[in-house]
């Protein structure tokens, strides 16, 4: 969350935008986009 500095822009974030965090690989980036659009449910 310190790349992005709050929930809400990690949340808003696209998948480009989360593969460049250390850490975080196509596969999860996909993953969180889809639970932030409500997708996940």
């Amino acid at each position: 969350m310190a790349h992005f500095g709050s929930v809400a822009a990690v949340m808003q974030a696209s998948v480009e935008q989360l593969v460049k965090v250390e850490g975080i690989g196509k596969t999860k980036a996909q993953r969180i986009v889809e639970v932030s659009q409500g997708a996940g449910t």
